[in-house]
């Protein structure tokens, strides 16, 4: 039997019910009701209860939304809701990266850099300096390159998030001590610009004469 997909194209497996018992037993340590916990995460109720059901993986965004909720309502010790809500990123990240890659195209449009890029590419030159302080090799690591670091630092490109992850998987190998502190306002800064850049795309559209 073919294995079957919900609408965002994620098929049912033993990793997606993992973390759909994950995400359950997490929401569990909050006191709070499915419906309260979504409120407080800015998470639409019917997508969580899609995603405790099994039948769905969230976007990026959304899980984002949902453990930034659980580092402020979770009523476990940080040091024990820290591996938990890694393993929560861990198997998000290994089930996004097993989906296809979609094809929208869409009407080339032309954005200005916008603030939020300019935030993130001082925050990413930033980042590197503190590597360089602590003396941390980051080229050491064999698919790292220095022209493709700097091209983010200089603004020219958005880092996706499994670039970060990647990005900080290796800085753990290297032995970086909080590797996650120094990704984590990266990832942040990534979010929010690829938002701006998304809904400047969008109303380029619309005004060229496009669909949004």
């Amino acid at each position: 039997m073919a294995a079957q997909h919900d609408r965002n194209g994620v098929p049912a497996s033993a990793g997606g019910v993992q973390f759909a018992e994950l995400v359950r037993d997490l929401i569990g340590t909050t006191g709070m009701s499915v419906t309260e916990f979504a409120g407080h995460a800015y998470v639409p109720r019917s997508s969580l209860y899609k995603v405790l059901a099994g039948q769905r993986i969230p976007s990026r965004d959304f899980i984002e939304r949902l453990y930034m909720a659980l580092e402020e309502h979770s009523a476990l010790p940080g040091q024990e809701l820290a591996p938990l809500i890694q393993q929560l990123i861990d198997l998000h990240h290994d089930l996004r990266r097993a989906l296809p890659k979609p094809r929208r195209p869409a009407p080339a449009v032309h954005v200005e850099v916008l603030p939020q890029q300019t935030e993130l590419a001082l925050a990413f030159t930033a980042f590197l300096a503190e590597l360089a302080r602590r003396e941390v090799d980051l080229y050491s690591v064999d698919w790292v390159e220095r022209r493709w670091l700097q091209r983010y630092a200089q603004g020219d490109n958005i880092p996706s998030w499994d670039t970060l992850f990647d990005l900080f998987q290796a800085l753990e190998k290297l032995g970086v001590e909080n590797a996650w502190d120094l990704v984590r306002p990266l990832r942040n800064l990534a979010t929010a610009a690829r938002r701006a850049r998304a809904e400047k795309r969008r109303w380029a559209r619309v005004l060229a004469g496009g669909d949004p």
